[in-house]
């Protein structure tokens, strides 16, 4: 599963992936990606308005950094986005600032589970109704209702297609009504 998702994410930033392999050797796997050269300065105005938000604020949480780019990649055009790489660095970023929705990782290493997180912010006054969409590749029968069930309010699978991730964080981001 980690090798299709490499592929993918890998397909998705304009890389390639190949290996090569020895029988009762190994194998080693290598992973292209296209070097961009472009940096961008801020100016003084655009470093001192960096707290000004036009655009609902996303917190992205998961461990696997290409994943977060990926998920930057495509939602960096509507939303204002910050991340977390670790269970703690989501516990410290939640506590400090407030988001109009996660986007949470739900195998962030060893015990420290996203549905930990989840369970948290739903205890919390100012995160009770936050949408939480769980981002995960667990998508074994039950797994859904089972992260659904633990606090997160939406659920996508990985791999995921550009389009759907759109979708869903648009659609968790709607009020009713």
């Amino acid at each position: 599963l980690g090798l299709t998702l490499t592929k993918k994410f890998v397909q998705f930033l304009g890389g390639s992936i190949s290996v090569e392999s020895t029988e009762g050797m190994g194998s080693t796997f290598y992973v292209t990606l296209p070097l961009q050269t472009e940096t961008k300065s801020l100016s003084h105005d655009q470093v001192t308005s960096s707290k000004t938000y036009n655009k609902p604020r996303l917190l992205i949480v998961d461990d696997d950094s290409i994943a977060r780019d990926v998920m930057k990649l495509i939602l960096s055009k509507d939303y204002d986005l910050e991340e977390a790489f670790s269970y703690d660095s989501a516990m410290e970023t939640l506590e400090n600032e407030k988001f109009d929705a996660v986007l949470l990782d739900i195998m962030l290493g060893r015990d420290k589970i996203g549905i930990n997180i989840a369970k948290m912010l739903r205890e919390r006054d100012d995160y009770k109704n936050t949408p939480l969409i769980a981002v995960t590749a667990l998508a074994m029968t039950g797994d859904k209702e089972r992260i659904l069930a633990s606090g997160c309010s939406h659920y996508i699978s990985k791999p995921f297609k550009k389009n759907d991730l759109l979708s869903l964080v648009k659609e968790a981001l709607t009020i009713p009504g």
